[in-house]
């Protein structure tokens, strides 16, 4: 299965089976996307959950990564002493995030973005987290964003300086108390990345 948040709502591509509520692509005449399932998944409201069934999962989800130019990115949630670090980005809570350079690995790429939009150094990986895939538009182009997440830790001066070019304009560390502050004013991706994080450390 691929899940991929479109217009922050959630859509997930199976393979021929049966779900609820599903949206079927069953021949090539309707595997279009912009012209006939990105109509059929904007009617929904943003928070939905969207099941997309497909006879051939990978040739569906090969013609819709063509219609979209792809971007690697990473970046990770980090723990302080049980605090978690949020940016604040065009008003909504997000995660430290970047695409990957020209040289760079996944975890190198991860680390170097948290650092720069937060302000910090030192940060050390504990394991990968998930991957998410979301779309988003520049002027007429498409984009197929691929993540990967890292649960990262540590554990130097709470103190952060936001990368205001990059439009963070706040930097936080969190207690687990009020994340659903968090959840409020934030995208469905990043609650993903959240619930991963939680569920792998046992909370």
């Amino acid at each position: 299965m691929y899940k991929v948040f479109i217009e922050n709502r959630e859509v997930n591509f199976s393979q021929a089976i049966t779900l609820p509520d599903g949206i079927s692509l069953k021949n090539d005449e309707v595997r279009t996307f912009k012209k006939w399932l990105l109509p059929l998944i904007l009617k929904r409201k943003e928070g939905a959950i969207i099941n997309v069934i497909c006879e051939d999962l990978e040739k569906d989800m090969a013609i819709f990564f063509k219609d979209h130019k792809a971007i690697s990115a990473a970046g990770g949630i980090v723990e302080r002493e049980e605090e978690l670090l949020f940016i604040r980005r065009h008003g909504l809570w997000d995660l430290p995030k970047g695409k990957i350079e020209k040289g760079e690995s996944i975890e190198e790429a991860a680390i170097r973005e948290v650092e720069e939009e937060c302000g910090i150094q030192g940060i050390t990986i504990k394991e990968e987290l998930i991957e998410t895939y979301h779309t988003y538009e520049v002027g007429k182009k498409k984009f197929l964003k691929r993540t990967h997440w890292f649960a990262m830790n540590y554990e130097g001066p709470k103190e952060t300086i936001p990368q205001l070019e990059e439009g963070i304009t706040e930097a936080m560390w969190v207690v687990e108390d009020d994340l659903r502050i968090v959840y409020k004013h934030t995208y469905p991706s990043i609650a993903l990345v959240v619930h991963e994080f939680l569920k792998r450390t046992d909370r």
